[in-house]
């Protein structure tokens, strides 16, 4: 099986992990046509001759399952975004495609119609210590470090592995982890002092140094120039912001105490994998950003 196969199945696995887990909402508006409302409701804007209501609308709460989790963020960012162009009459300057889900294209384009400019967004509209910025696959090298990525993976989490430090590992692990057999996962498991399951269970992690960084890179050498965490957006610049947007890669924002690089195993019915990803700690901020209704005016004027 190629490695970017494992990869989009890794993905999916981890959208439906996440989506069992509580998270944090955020909420905007969405506008639902209303021929016969009142004009004078606050609650009702008229927008190209036509009423709509505006009621509340929620990114994602608890997820439901399947990988529908984490297309449904993207799709209610999206709406967000549109609504937004809509309210303003804006609908014939930009338009607004959702290009992610489990591939590796940025979640959403925006495309500036009149002068074809492109804006690019990463989508994570859930906030919580298993959700990934960033993955990518290992071998297991043994010595001092244990792990060497694959040559597929993205240059950020090469610097990220780079500057990790891991115990040393003394189970004499296959370095393709296709040849584990439970065996050798189980005395892995004893030898690290944990009772899971052998389909899937996180085998050490590592401070990450430069954290803001390299997850800000990680999705800039995407193409993204923004992304959205929770119901806010931020720069993806390595410097302090000089607009009211801050950057996710300026480190005053982010501290390197805010991130860890896990590494895991997962068998995906049969063939099996092991895993870095840079992910939250338990203490990562949760109101870093600019709101994004205050936010959009700023981009997309």
């Amino acid at each position: 099986m190629s490695d970017s196969l494992l990869m989009l199945l890794e993905m999916i696995e981890e959208v439906l992990e996440e989506a069992k887990r509580d998270v944090v909402t955020g909420s905007s508006f969405d506008y639902v046509p209303a021929p016969n409302a009142d004009k004078n409701d606050p609650n009702v804007v008229e927008i190209d001759g036509v009423l709509y209501v505006k009621k509340p609308m929620k990114f994602s709460s608890r997820g439901s399952s399947s990988a529908a989790a984490g297309k449904k963020g993207e799709e209610n960012a999206a709406e967000i975004i549109k609504n937004y162009f809509r309210e303003n009459k804006l609908t014939n300057k930009y338009s607004l495609q959702i290009t992610g889900g489990s591939s590796a294209n940025p979640d959403l384009k925006i495309i500036n119609n009149l002068t074809g400019e492109e804006t690019k967004i990463e989508s994570k509209t859930k906030i919580g210590s298993s959700l990934d910025f960033g993955q990518g696959g290992l071998e297991f090298v043994g010595g001092d470090n244990n792990w060497q990525l694959k040559a597929s993976s993205n240059r950020q989490l090469n610097l990220a592995m780079r500057d990790s430090v891991f115990q040393t590992i003394a189970t004499q692990l296959p370095e393709n982890a296709n040849y584990a057999t439970p065996e050798i996962l189980q005395q892995l498991q004893d030898e690290l002092g944990i009772k899971k399951s052998l389909k899937a269970f996180d085998i050490q992690q590592s401070p990450v140094k430069n954290f803001s960084h390299r997850i800000a890179g990680y999705y800039k050498d995407k193409g993204n120039k923004y992304i959205i965490i929770g119901d806010k957006i931020l720069g993806l610049d390595n410097t302090a912001s000089k607009t009211k947007i801050p950057n996710l890669g300026d480190n005053q924002i982010v501290k390197d105490e805010h991130g860890r690089l896990l590494v895991r195993f997962k068998d995906h019915q049969g063939s099996k994998s092991y895993t870095a990803a840079m992910r939250p700690a338990n203490n990562f901020p949760k109101n870093i950003g600019l709101p994004i209704e205050e936010a959009l005016p700023l981009i997309f004027p």
